[in-house]
């Protein structure tokens, strides 16, 4: 259905189809700054006596867990080597724990103030209103208006599901606040307590800093869209870019939570290895062989040869097996030192000589 086009005799100022076309557009406008305007300011529970109740037993029964969970390290130490490294993280969560626990409240609150003024700069787009005036009459097909209030139905319902997210994200950081710093105080037992808490970190990260500021970034783009991009001004146009907008901040909550817990764990994988690759260093010591200590170990297991001595009326000396084989051996040095040069022949018939004379005389 093709729209009415007249001479405008009127000021377009009071043209009322022209104020109608207008102001279907600006209600899908304002329709977008009323959900930005409810995720940066969401409803938060008043501070007051429940907060000091609640957090001063979250950081009690923190402390009574981190020195439970070192006495349990202690004794497992004493059995298993390898818990010698869990016992140095158990002493550290004591030590930040017993001096700087306060201090996590602290951070928590300057986090989610840090996360108000982020999602307010990124409220960056000023919206253009709808184009009055013009030289003719402009009256809006009836189709449009029904497609106006269907495309707002939609917007309407994906709109109350992304701020139900964030009103959902204000329950999250008291309970990111309360049961943080228990799983601080139980992660030196191994390395799920150590997953849950980067997974408590990654999503208080992004339900108290980022995840609103990137929804309202979304969202701003979505208005730029409806008025600079081609059939921005129809309503098929604008609850579509205003569709697209809402499911990409939704679909960026999941992305940033993605992306903060992976970046925990490559952070934490390289401190954990540097430091383990420097206490592997330091302890682990080389095993010297102390060779005086062997030979005398040795000495003392060797068994003296007893030799029988008797006169020249008598028969002759046994010669002990280990004195033959030790002739044997001579002989065989001498044979190929003979075969290796002359002069070592020369040297081995001088000594054979003298030998026999020698054992002649003594004969």
């Amino acid at each position: 259905m093709q729209a009415i086009s007249l001479p405008n005799p009127f000021n377009s100022s009071l043209n009322p189809f022209v104020w109608l076309k207008d102001q279907i557009h600006d209600l899908f406008i304002g329709t977008v700054g009323l959900i930005e305007h409810l995720i940066i300011n969401p409803p938060r529970p008043k501070p007051g006596p429940w907060q000091a109740f609640l957090y001063g037993n979250a950081l009690g029964l923190a402390g009574t867990l981190a020195i439970a969970v070192t006495v349990v390290i202690i004794v497992l130490a004493l059995f298993i080597q390898g818990r010698l490294k869990s016992l140095v993280s158990a002493l550290v969560v004591v030590a930040v724990i017993g001096v700087a626990g306060p201090l996590w409240f602290g951070l928590c609150a300057y986090l989610v103030g840090l996360g108000d003024d982020l999602a307010k700069a990124a409220q960056f787009y000023t919206p253009i209103s709808g184009n009055h005036g013009g030289p003719f009459i402009v009256m809006p097909p009836i189709d449009n208006v029904i497609g106006a209030i269907n495309g707002l139905g939609a917007v309407t319902l994906f709109g109350v599901i992304l701020v139900g997210i964030f009103y959902m994200y204000e329950v999250v950081v008291i309970l990111v606040q309360f049961t943080g710093i228990l799983v601080f105080a139980v992660s030196p037992l191994g390395a799920r307590t150590k997953k849950l808490l980067n997974l408590l970190i990654s999503l208080g990260l992004v339900a108290m800093v980022f995840g609103r500021a990137t929804a309202v970034f979304c969202l701003e783009l979505s208005k730029i869209a409806i008025n600079n991009l081609p059939g921005g001004s129809t309503p098929f146009g604008a609850t579509f870019f205003i569709v697209v907008g809402i499911l990409l901040a939704i679909a960026m909550q999941y992305a940033l939570l993605y992306v903060t817990y992976r970046g925990q764990q490559m952070i934490v994988g390289r401190v954990a290895s540097s430091v383990r690759g420097k206490v592997e260093t330091t302890t682990k010591q080389r095993k010297t062989v102390d060779v005086t200590s062997a030979l005398a170990a040795h000495a003392a297991t060797m068994k003296p040869v007893t030799v029988n001595r008797v006169g020249n009326s008598g028969p002759p000396p046994r010669t002990s097996t280990s004195t033959k084989l030790a002739k044997a051996g001579a002989a065989v040095v001498a044979t190929k030192v003979a075969s290796a040069h002359p002069a070592g022949a020369i040297a081995v018939l001088t000594v054979k000589t003298l030998g026999s004379s020698s054992s002649g005389k003594k004969g």
